[in-house]
């Protein structure tokens, strides 16, 4: 390999005298992301992240004081994903990534006493890397991965550094790759895990390399209906690869495991079943021998992490570990030595950290959270004057990275709505910082909570840069979100998210991961027959004199500026007007039907239009919907389509097949020309009990 000169980044080595970041908090927290834990001898926690200004630093945690001492180690602008590991020696040893605009460095680092004492250029491309790992084999050879996002392809490497050797794990195509992991067995086999879509839905691989050949891709899940995410490996008490994940099990995400055998691949378990959202697991060994699995749990304002561990030949019952309110927690990194267990965590840009010993789970071991069934049911009782805006700070109302929820699109469209249809509410449920994941999760907990009827969906734009998850699988969880609303009576309107000028913009990768979900969010439309606007679109082609959209976004090229802001509340109030709304039925009661020669008993159901329905040329004709009174309202089935042009003069159906000894519950509802149907209208009965 041609050598070529290499600039290194500036190594800081400043230490801040091993001030406190807050003396009078137990468990005081340090703004960053992306940390990569170890434990020394003594038992402390020493954890190494990302600052925004381009810095890595290190932060150490005693047990008994919960002391913190900070240490800037590294800076340079473009750095990003530390991985701290230790040796069979326990040498610290550092992997990270430089990003440019012409291209991307790999460096790898040894640290003594906490300074970056060596450094070597791994790898120089051009194209864009993330999600480096490494491992080290049998002898203390450092074997190192990443992702190469270079054009349109994604490509997944693996170096050996001792013989400087590289090899692509997975076929040239353009599909996306996540969260890759490597690890050594005991029988010095290097394995390599990621995720990645091929066909069907995020799926999880592997290989293996035995000293001469690489194995041939191999799936670990058994089916991929649903997505399998956030893959992570360790060596088990056996000496073999131990996995676990989060997948979609039809309702929510939950924690999986498996491990190879002789045989292959066990059988998966699940190692959660609730309707809460479990993500993000992490998988060590205690004393290296016992498995130790913990994740992070969302369900609505409560949101934690939880563990178990490997008893015999079982799992324990998951044991609570952290607990925040209204704080969405992610990422959670554990490490072990000598049966103390140290856990670093983010939250809302922030990183927290906490030390226990493995004894004290035994102990404190119980089942929590046990499954209920979610409530499916068409909702007549919801008010059709409340919307509910969903999303990140976009929906919240973020201006140059401040909140402004006074200026953002939510009041803006409440005063259109109000102006034309009369008094009208417009509910804030932006989540600054929120990615799909959580908003599937909160969405279960906010529809119960609210009287809205119609609910505007945003959301993904956080996903294109936190890079865990692929956008197939974000535009997988936005489908959820709708439907999910759908079973709660509540009607969707869903959008693209919007062009960015921000920094992330100007790499190819993710602006072609905003394309990417952007393209995703289109299809879901036509397949559920919810109503959509193409918000990306509505941005991208904006022109006003010389301004473009680039115009309509605040300075930090990322939130809409106050232009912005009311140029988004003007289209959402377009795609509203047009809204199928659900009729009243003004009367139901038992006639008899006069036109045959002998008199049957039927049910007529009158109906009149809703006062906010201007364009009627785009509507196709309404449905009516009945069920037996004693039936649950989830029984209600279609029994009649009437064609627009039918009932134009007279909204009314006669239903004639009815048990006259049986009382009915009906409702009604309006269907458009692009088969997108409006909610339920009021429900009234009809015979001897309504």
């Amino acid at each position: 390999m041609k050598k070529k000169r290499i600039l290194i980044p500036l190594i800081c080595c400043v230490c801040l005298s091993g001030a406190l970041l807050n003396g009078e908090d137990e468990n005081p927290v340090i703004k960053g992301q992306m940390a990569s834990p170890i434990m020394n001898e003594r038992g402390e926690l020493q954890f190494f992240y990302r600052e925004d200004a381009g810095r890595v630093s290190f932060a150490a945690r005693d047990m008994v004081s919960g002391y913190r001492e900070v240490q800037n180690l590294l800076q340079c602008d473009g750095v990003c994903s530390p991985v701290v590991k230790k040796d069979r020696t326990n040498r610290i040893h550092m992997l990270w990534v430089v990003s440019g605009s012409e291209h991307s460095d790999v460096f790898s680092g040894t640290l003594k006493n906490y300074i970056l004492s060596e450094h070597h250029l791994l790898f120089r491309k051009k194209g864009y890397i993330d999600s480096p790992d490494f491992c080290f084999d049998r002898a203390g050879g450092l074997w190192a991965l990443w992702v190469l996002h270079s054009g349109s392809q994604n490509v997944l490497i693996v170096k050996n550094k001792g013989n400087d050797r590289y090899w692509v794990m997975n076929s040239f195509d353009y599909s996306e790759i996540q969260g890759p992991e490597i690890i050594v067995d005991a029988w010095n086999r290097i394995w390599v895990f990621w995720t990645q879509v091929q066909t069907g839905r995020e799926e999880i691989f592997c290989r293996f390399f035995d000293g001469f050949f690489w194995s041939e891709p191999s799936r670990v899940n058994q089916d991929n209906e649903y997505p399998h995410i956030l893959v992570d490996a360790a060596t088990g008490p056996d000496g073999l690869p131990w996995l676990v994940w989060s997948a979609y099990d039809g309702r929510d995400y939950e924690i999986f495991s498996s491990h190879w055998t002789p045989m292959g691949w066990s059988e998966e378990e699940p190692l959660t079943d609730n309707l809460c959202t479990d993500a993000y697991p992490q998988i060590c060994m205690v004393w290296d021998r016992i498995p130790l699995i913990i994740w992070s749990r969302s369900s609505g304002e409560e949101n934690g992490i939880f563990c178990t561990y490997r008893d015999q030949d079982k799992w324990t019952g998951e044991i609570g570990l952290v607990t925040e309110k209204n704080r969405f927690i992610h990422s959670p990194q554990v490490v072990t030595e000598q049966g103390r267990i140290g856990l670093v965590w983010e939250s809302d840009e922030t990183l927290s950290s906490q030390i226990l010993y493995f004894d004290d789970l035994i102990e404190s071991g119980e089942d929590v959270h046990e499954r209920t069934e979610r409530r499916i049911t068409i909702d007549p009782s919801r008010q059709d004057n409340i919307y509910i805006g969903f999303g990140d700070s976009i929906t919240y109302g973020y201006i140059d990275s401040s909140p402004a929820p006074d200026k953002g699109y939510v009041p803006r469209l409440e005063a259109l709505l109000e102006s034309a249809c009369g008094d009208s509410e417009v509910v804030n449920e932006g989540n600054p910082g929120e990615k799909t994941l959580g908003g599937l999760d909160r969405i279960s907990d906010t529809l119960p909570g609210s009287d809205g009827r119609y609910l505007l969906l945003m959301e993904g734009t956080n996903d294109v840069v936190t890079n865990s998850i692929t956008m197939d699988t974000a535009a997988f969880n936005l489908e959820e979100m709708t439907k999910i609303c759908l079973e709660f009576g509540v009607m969707p309107l869903l959008s693209t998210i919007l062009p960015r000028n921000d920094l992330w913009w100007y790499f190819p990768f993710y602006k072609q991961r905003v394309y990417t979900l952007n393209d995703s969010i289109r299809e879901i439309p036509g397949r559920l027959h919810i109503p959509f606007i193409d918000m990306f679109d509505e941005f991208w082609y904006y022109e006003e004199g010389e301004e473009t959209w680039r115009d309509l976004l605040s300075n930090d090229r990322l939130h809409p500026n106050e232009k912005g802001y009311q140029f988004m509340a003007e289209r959402w109030f377009d795609e509203i007007k047009v809204f199928p709304f659900p009729p009243t039925i003004t009367e139901g009661k038992r006639a008899h039907d006069e036109i045959l020669f002998d008199s049957e008993p039927v049910n007529l159901i009158i109906w009149q239009e809703n006062a906010k329905l201007s364009q009627e040329h785009i509507f196709k004709g309404y449905k009516v919907y009945r069920k037996i009174y004693s039936e649950p309202v989830s029984a209600f089935h279609e029994v009649a389509f009437l064609p627009i042009n039918m009932v134009v003069d007279h909204l009314r159906y006669f239903d004639k097949n009815i048990d006259p000894g049986e009382s009915y519950h009906y409702i009604v509802s309006l269907v458009r020309n692009d088969e997108v149907e409006g909610p339920c209208s009021n429900m009234v009965g009809v015979g001897s009990v309504k």
